[in-house]
């Protein structure tokens, strides 16, 4: 709150915003009086304060009083301030019109001015129309006039062709885009700025039906004909089993054709990757040198295993498989020894030993070492073994 002195009178005033209008009339901001919501137009209305807050007032004919931009004197007319003598139906000194009326859009504003001087002020833009700044009642205002239809215009639109006027609108034939190729599909396209052609998709002939095609003889087709596939690369045609990609391991080779030999490369990369190419680390049935099972357990059993042990079989051939080596934590079963079973048939089998208990107290050694139970957390490792056929692809 400000307070202002003016002799004899002590006014108090609101804030800087105050809640009042501006100029445009619009009101805005919490009040608690009429005064504080008026904007200083006259010729708008009376502005109010409803309920804390300002509302806009009511614009009126009534011949108010009202001042210019240039400060000089005017009259409210038509909701806006002019000059006093507009409006009296005579062409005063700063007038260009005055029609005696508040009517707009009839070529004199209420200002007393005419809505345009010169035929370029009232370009529309459209090509179809003749605009011109023509008298009107008592003053000047924008018309537009079709032109004659057939005469010649542009759209703008690249994909329209011969544009002419038709009853005052710009209008073409569709643009044809056909290049001639069969393998394209042609659009026109306003946004790339005239004819498109997209290439068709390319497609191979695949009588397996597993998604890859053979060859070099492709089709083109806007969607795949039937028994084809949209890459190539398959290497055997007739079997769905095999096509680029494939990440299945198969036992048996198959025959593509009558013949042909027998083949493994079942992916179709022209060479033949082994399902397990490696031996795996050997898992002893005493203690190894740390106390703990070797990592890699995983593997065909090395030479160390026993008999028919320490090679890597061929694709589709039978070779002993030492699936896990695992940990042990009981003495008397690590004086068992796990043997591989043999290639010609079998299981694991287990020595005809009879395990020699450990009589000792918990401080006691192992015979297979000497070392004490409690040197080590792990008292063997123990292999797991099967039978199984090297898979390829």
């Amino acid at each position: 709150m400000r307070t202002t002195w003016i002799p004899g009178v002590l006014l108090l005033l609101a804030g800087c915003d105050g809640g009042n209008v501006g100029l445009t009339g619009e009101v805005s901001g919490e009040c608690s009086s009429d005064r504080q919501c008026d904007d200083g137009d006259p010729c708008n209305g009376a502005e109010e304060c409803v309920d804390g807050a300002c509302r806009p007032g009511t614009p009126t004919d009534e011949p108010l009083p009202c001042s210019l931009p240039d400060g000089s004197a005017g009259t409210c007319r038509g909701g806006i301030c002019g000059p006093t003598a507009c409006g009296n139906g005579v062409i005063d000194p700063g007038e260009e019109c005055d029609d005696g009326n508040t009517v707009l859009g009839d070529g004199c504003d209420l200002l007393c001015l005419t809505d345009c001087h010169a035929d370029d002020e009232c370009d529309d833009g459209d090509p179809c129309t003749a605009d011109a700044c023509a008298p009107t009642g008592g003053g000047r205002t924008c018309t537009s006039t079709p032109v004659p239809d057939g005469t010649a215009c542009d759209d703008g639109n690249p994909c329209s062709t011969g544009d002419c006027c038709t009853g005052g609108l710009c209008e073409g034939a569709p643009v044809a885009c056909d290049d001639g190729d069969p393998c394209t599909t042609d659009r026109c396209d306003a946004a790339a700025g005239g004819c498109v052609f997209v290439p068709h998709p390319r497609w191979y002939p695949d009588a397996d039906g597993d998604g890859w095609g053979s060859g070099t003889d492709d089709v083109c087709a806007a969607t795949a004909p039937p028994g084809t596939a949209a890459r190539t690369g398959d290497c055997c045609d007739a079997n769905p089993d095999v096509h680029p990609e494939q990440p299945t391991y198969f036992a048996t080779p198959y025959f593509c054709s009558t013949g042909e030999p027998p083949s493994f490369d079942y992916d179709c990369s022209g060479t033949v990757e082994l399902e397990h190419p490696d031996l795996a680390d050997f898992c002893p049935t005493g203690r190894d040198a740390s106390g703990y099972c070797y990592r890699i357990a995983a593997g065909w059993c090395p030479a160390e295993a026993g008999g028919d042990c320490g090679f890597v079989p061929d694709c589709g051939s039978l070779g002993i498989y030492q699936s896990s080596c695992s940990p042990e934590f009981d003495w008397l079963a690590c004086d068992d020894v796990v043997e591989p079973p043999p290639l010609d048939a079998g299981t694991p089998t287990a020595d005809a030993g009879t395990p020699t208990p450990d009589v000792g107290t918990g401080t006691g050694t192992d015979e297979a070492d000497g070392r004490s139970k409690e040197s080590v957390a792990i008292y063997c490792c123990r292999p797991t073994f099967e039978l199984r056929v090297q898979a390829c692809r």
